[in-house]
């Protein structure tokens, strides 16, 4: 692929530490300023979402085999993790066609619903799981790249209904 909608981060850390710079920048933009402010984050339908400290581990690691209940890797993800500013971008949708998924299953027992929002251009996908309570906000639970450019069939073989569609405003003076 050439162009991206969004920049790639591709961090360099002076310790070479990876794992820790990302994670870093990950708190800083979703979870909590260096002021310690949280970041308020809500979808364009206006419902709020919550970024937990603790989802970085499964959101920019990867295992094939998770849905299997096999645990995900703690060896950083580059490919996830150099998109991790596209996060905000998919939920302002700033550039391309974004589709919002609503997907329902059975987790230890219970139903659990999710929202999952699919970049058409980028094939990449943002995962929220959605609480009971409407007026709760969404929870962060992963983001990633897929290869599979027709991913939405998938999404919708697993019960993913569309629910909207979105595409980016053109800014003035575009082509």
């Amino acid at each position: 692929m050439g162009q991206h909608l969004w920049k790639l981060l591709r961090l360099k850390p002076a310790n070479g530490n990876l794992w820790n710079a990302y994670r870093q920048i990950y708190i800083e933009t979703y979870v909590r300023d260096s002021n310690g402010v949280i970041p308020i984050f809500q979808d364009w339908r206006g419902r709020p979402i919550k970024f937990g400290i603790n989802a970085f581990e499964h959101a920019f690691t990867r295992n094939p085999g998770f849905r299997q209940g096999l645990n995900h890797s703690t060896e950083l993800d580059p490919r996830r993790a150099e998109r991790i500013l596209w996060i905000k971008e998919v939920l302002a949708v700033s550039a391309g066609t974004v589709s919002l998924y609503q997907e329902q299953f059975q987790e230890d027992g219970k139903p659990k619903r999710r929202k999952l929002f699919y970049v058409i251009e980028e094939a990449y996908v943002v995962v929220f799981n959605q609480p009971t309570d409407p007026n709760a906000p969404l929870q962060f639970v992963s983001a990633y790249p897929t290869n599979d450019r027709d991913y939405e069939r998938e999404i919708r073989r697993k019960n993913g209904a569309l629910i909207d569609q979105r595409k980016a405003k053109k800014v003035e003076g575009e082509k």
